[in-house]
């Protein structure tokens, strides 16, 4: 008998190869789980716990101790979860891979993939992240992918479309309007005339940024684009912070709005009152595009999902529960959207000097009245 992959990959571009025989794993049998993952992040870490949840709600796997969803470390939980078997699913304990990729080649990584597989006897592999898709996802053997946290599946290269993944062997996640919804409010309020976007000028991380979603509003809603260059992943804290902030203090002075992208420098709350002050300085309104925690740090408004990673997560377990009892991956829809909240900051409108209009402050799900500095 084939063993049969299913990788549930968190999310990012690669070349792929086809099979020629799509194999449902047998319902009868313990899946073997393994996993990995582009780093150990919030968002990942989230996607994990409501995943999980899920599976518990379904009778896929039994209860836990609510306290193991307080654990903000995704090892620590798979420890837990590899413990237990209910005669579904087993997680298992030593096929847990951590990678911090580089832009090198992937060959490397797929080899240790297949390895992995091959080693642990692996009938499921839940994937974390674009760049751990990018780097680990096999299409010539008979393995399910089932990827979430991209930016965009298909604009990444995961999947060759929108709303099925184009590969029998591959699901993805995908929330195709997400930026371009941010964009159009974030317009609405503030009509600004030049948007600011720091990100790293290449094809994965105009991805992370939205770049196209942007362009393409760009067109629709008549501003211009103003861009500065940094290294979003750049792994050193120290340095993530100062190439940021030297990058939002040229570009602040550049343009009339900004729209603050996903960078390592702004994953440290220490540092987010610092890297806000050139748009308090120079009276730029800012829109976060991924974490409402800066809001209350400096920043002025976001749209983001009320619990990231929890729809996602939920949303995927009920796709692979379809994917146990027999469904194809790449014939499921991957279109999921999540529940969003506003969050705006008042201190932040009053510093700069614009007036959020009463209405949007009504349907706002979180209004700071001060900027905050702790970490």
């Amino acid at each position: 008998m084939k063993i049969i992959l299913i990788l549930i990959l968190f999310a990012i571009p690669m070349l792929s190869y086809g099979i020629d025989v799509y194999a449902a794993p047998e319902y009868n049998k313990v899946l073997r789980i393994g996993y990995t993952e582009s780093g150990n992040t919030p968002i990942f870490n989230n996607i994990l716990k409501g995943f999980i949840r899920q599976l518990i709600k379904d009778d896929y796997f039994p209860p836990l101790d609510p306290t193991i969803f307080k654990e903000t470390d995704n090892k620590k939980i798979w420890e837990v979860l590899s413990a237990i078997s209910n005669g579904k699913i087993k997680f298992v304990k030593d096929a847990f891979l951590e990678h911090n990729w580089d832009e090198g080649d992937a060959t490397l990584s797929r080899k240790q993939a297949r390895e992995c597989i091959k080693k642990y006897r692996l009938d499921v592999v839940l994937v974390m992240g674009t760049l751990a898709a990018q780097k680990c996802i096999i299409h010539d053997i008979n393995t399910i992918f089932i990827v979430m946290g991209a930016s965009n599946v298909y604009k990444s290269g995961i999947t060759t479309g929108e709303t099925y993944s184009g590969f029998d062997n591959v699901f993805a996640t995908i929330d195709p309007y997400i930026y371009k919804q941010q964009i159009k409010l974030f317009h609405s309020i503030i009509n600004f005339n030049k948007l600011g976007v720091v990100f790293k000028d290449t094809v994965r991380n105009r991805t992370y940024a939205g770049i196209d979603d942007i362009e393409e509003m760009s067109k629709k809603l008549g501003f211009d684009i103003i861009t500065c260059f940094s290294n979003s992943e750049e792994l050193d804290v120290k340095k993530a912070v100062n190439d940021l902030e030297e990058c939002y203090k040229h570009i602040s002075k550049l343009t009339d709005s900004m729209y603050i992208t996903v960078h390592t420098g702004l994953l440290n709350y220490k540092y987010s009152y610092r890297l806000a002050l050139p748009f308090l300085k120079n009276k730029v309104p800012t829109f976060v595009q991924e974490d409402p925690e800066l809001v209350k740090r400096g920043f002025l408004m976001s749209i983001t999902a009320k619990e990231p990673g929890k729809t996602e997560g939920t949303f995927t377990a009920k796709r692979f529960e379809e994917i146990i009892n027999g469904a194809i991956p790449g014939k499921l829809d991957m279109r999921f959207h999540e529940k969003t909240s506003l969050f705006i900051n008042k201190k932040v409108a009053e510093i700069i000097g614009i007036k959020i209009p009463s209405s949007i402050l009504k349907i706002a799900d979180k209004v700071y009245e001060r900027i905050s500095n702790e970490e």
